[in-house]
């Protein structure tokens, strides 16, 4: 920055009466004059160094600052805060014969840990112990009621060339999901070798998954959102 100095008793004033673009006139104010306007404008130059230096505080304490775990936590249980259930044909009871004879694996991982027992007609209908565990609204038995987020850690920053369009910030959060209980059941090596089941986390004897997805914030709205390509179907 180059800092131009008037000579004493004089002061820059750049206004209206130019006759040339950028050009500068000196005017040749008396002593009071010159007092007056040089505090006038220190007053507003102190006014734009206190406005910068808001607008950069404003940035600093807030604005463009990572989310925080509770805000990350929110968005993931709207799509994580659910049951974990086998899946597949448990839609209609009783299971038809038709069904049955195609699904024979299934049918016979299920009768085994007594959640189905064969009609006379050769159909499935559920037993006690099976309608404990079933969840008409999953089609399926369900092996635990939650999941639990853990170690919820921010760990990149997206590039402001590559933000998806309507956002004005977006970041890399890295996660574990585990279930906060495993029935025994479910770990039948019947019912894990069986098609319809697909439990992500059992047969892992850590249970406990990692996932790495984007959450962000569109313009005009400070509400933290999850990517919605990030699908959790355990």
């Amino acid at each position: 920055m180059i800092c131009l100095f008037p000579k004493q008793g004089q002061i820059p004033i750049i206004g209206k009466g130019f006759e040339a673009k950028g050009q500068r006139r000196n005017y040749t104010l008396n002593p009071i004059q010159s007092s007056g306007l040089t505090e006038i404008v220190e007053v507003r130059m102190k006014k734009l160094v206190l406005m910068a230096l808001l607008s950069i505080g404003l940035v600093a304490c807030g604005f463009g600052g990572k989310p925080t775990e509770e805000e990350i936590r929110v968005v993931l249980l709207d799509e994580i805060d659910q049951k974990g259930c086998t899946s597949g044909f448990f839609s209609n009871f009783p299971i038809s014969q038709s069904v049955v004879n195609n699904n024979q694996r299934n049918i016979q991982a299920f009768a085994a840990i007594g959640f189905i027992k064969e009609n006379t007609d050769g159909s499935y209908d559920m037993t006690e112990q099976g309608r404990s565990a079933y969840d008409s609204s999953r089609q399926g038995f369900c092996y635990t009621e939650s999941y639990i987020v853990s170690d919820v850690v921010v760990v990149a920053r997206e590039k402001e060339s590559q933000l998806p369009r309507g956002f004005t910030d977006v970041w890399y959060v890295s996660f574990n999901v585990s279930p906060s209980n495993v029935d025994e059941w479910i770990k039948n090596p019947q019912v894990l070798a069986a098609g319809s089941t697909g439990p992500e986390f059992i047969g892992d004897a850590n249970e406990v998954k990692a996932f790495t997805v984007r959450v962000g914030k569109k313009v005009g709205n400070d509400k933290l959102e999850l990517d919605f390509y990030f699908s959790f179907r355990p």
